[in-house]
């Protein structure tokens, strides 16, 4: 599952498109299997460095949503929406709304902190959840077999009339933002302070602004987007199979060159990527992203003396020593628009950890 959603670039493979099915996880809502990366910003300003961030997660098996991913609620805690992540019950930063008041006549709404429950993502043995992050070796050598399979069929699964060939011309929808997103403003936006005036309405949607800083791409988008939550629906964009052009809802033209490449061709770049270094850097991420996941507190600090003889380094030891480094760290570069990046744990709350670019 992950070698062939890694080779066609998709994502949203979350803990709700994930099922636990006796031995076989089985992935829904596969609409999304083809993701083309949102348009590179012009400049090379604070968006762009968000944008390199996103295309360099979507270079790897971490754009997918599969692997352990940690995020953090205001308040510290930390929670996992991912496929092979998300396990037992769980804190999330979502207000979940509360109605009150309504025993002593002063009936009002207010917000808690929602809890995300155990879905069916994980098997199940002896009543309990089993985590992938227990299995890692075997996940690996699963993961291994998948991508070395792809590589042997390369050819024919990209020949005219092969399956990816077929399926690459095939409309997809393109996730702009988080259905989360969508669903928390499109909620917001019921709440009776919005509800008395259109006005209010809008300004609640006008929050969608905000994230244009960020990826300027998303500016287009917007007015499509007010447009389906004044509706009551969840935004919804879809790609044209063979060229450049997004489509809305409806099927109307958005953006006749929103991509900055045609679906057929995104295909063939992901899959020109296969070869034996590439599986190495993969293999490489999962474990990170298995090892960050298992990690619990923060790294040992050095406490202050040396035992046994000290030895003042030769200049040979150095030497060899730098040649290590240089040689791990060109190994594990993965080159994204012409600058380097690499992957590394990186701190989620007090005392979790999640594999991510750096």
């Amino acid at each position: 599952i992950l070698a062939i959603h890694y080779t066609l670039g998709a994502t949203d493979v979350h803990f709700e498109n994930l099922i636990a099915c006796a031995d076989t996880p089985i992935v829904v809502d596969t609409e999304t299997i083809i993701q083309r990366p949102p348009p590179r910003p012009a400049d090379e300003d604070w968006a762009y460095w968000n944008w390199h961030h996103i295309m360099s997660r979507h270079a790897t098996v971490l754009g997918v949503g599969l692997l352990p991913d940690l995020a953090v609620t205001p308040e510290g805690e930390v929670y996992d929406l991912s496929g092979a992540g998300s396990v037992g019950s769980q804190a999330t930063p979502f207000q979940q709304p509360q109605f009150d008041g309504f025993d002593d006549g002063s009936p009002g709404i207010s917000y808690r902190p929602a809890t995300l429950e155990a879905k069916e993502n994980m098997p199940v043995l002896d009543g309990a959840q089993k985590a992938v992050v227990d299995h890692g070796p075997a996940f690996l050598r699963g993961f291994e077999n998948g991508y070395r399979a792809l590589l042997r069929g390369r050819s024919a699964l990209m020949a005219d009339d092969g399956p990816l060939a077929r399926l690459a011309r095939v409309g997809m929808r393109w996730v702009a933002r988080p259905t989360v997103e969508y669903a928390l403003t499109l909620r917001e936006s019921f709440h009776p302070t919005c509800m008395r005036d259109g006005y209010e309405r809008d300004v609640c949607f006008a929050k969608l602004l905000d994230s244009v800083r960020a990826a300027p791409g998303l500016r287009k988008l917007v007015p499509f987007e007010v447009r389906d939550l004044w509706q009551a629906d969840i935004p919804y964009f879809k790609s044209d199979g063979n060229g450049r052009v997004l489509l809305d809802a409806f099927g109307k033209e958005v953006d006749a060159a929103y991509f900055d490449t045609d679906q057929p061709a995104f295909v063939r770049e992901r899959m020109a990527r296969l070869s034996p270094e590439d599986l190495s850097r993969q293999k490489a991420i999962i474990a990170g992203a298995i090892g960050a996941r298992q990690t619990i507190g923060g790294p040992e600090q050095p406490s202050g003396t040396i035992e046994g003889e000290r030895r003042d380094p030769q200049r040979s030891d150095i030497v060899d020593l730098l040649a290590a480094v240089e040689r791990d760290l060109t190994e594990s570069t993965l080159v994204m628009d012409g600058k380097p990046t690499w992957f590394a744990p990186v701190q989620r709350g007090m005392m979790n950890y999640s594999y991510d670019a750096i």
